[in-house]
């Protein structure tokens, strides 16, 4: 089974910050055995660069990197149900961050 887009959005959170969404279904295999690629980016529109990243992928299961800048390999790791409960934690806290509401 080829890749099928399910989420493919980007949305302004604040005045200085992008949400990069990007959920795919995927054939479950042992890298992502649910069957979903999930890529969620808070990107700094002032330095270009993601600020939180949350992904999903063997050994980890969905994570979190709270600070991709100083550490990409600093996982927190997230127990969820479904891809939709992690984004859904993903806009939370890239809300806290940026102290939107």
């Amino acid at each position: 089974m080829a890749s099928r887009i399910l989420i493919d959005s980007r949305q302004q959170v604040g005045a200085y910050h992008v949400a990069l969404v990007k959920l795919l279904s995927v054939t479950p295999e042992k890298i992502r055995p649910d069957g979903y690629k999930l890529n969620c980016t808070l990107i700094d529109l002032r330095i270009n660069r993601a600020v939180l990243i949350l992904d999903n992928h063997e050994p980890f299961g969905y994570h979190l990197h709270p600070n991709p800048l100083a550490d990409h390999d600093q996982r927190e790791p997230l127990v969820v149900a479904s891809p939709f409960e992690a984004i859904d934690l993903f806009v939370k806290k890239a809300r806290e961050m940026t102290n939107e509401k």
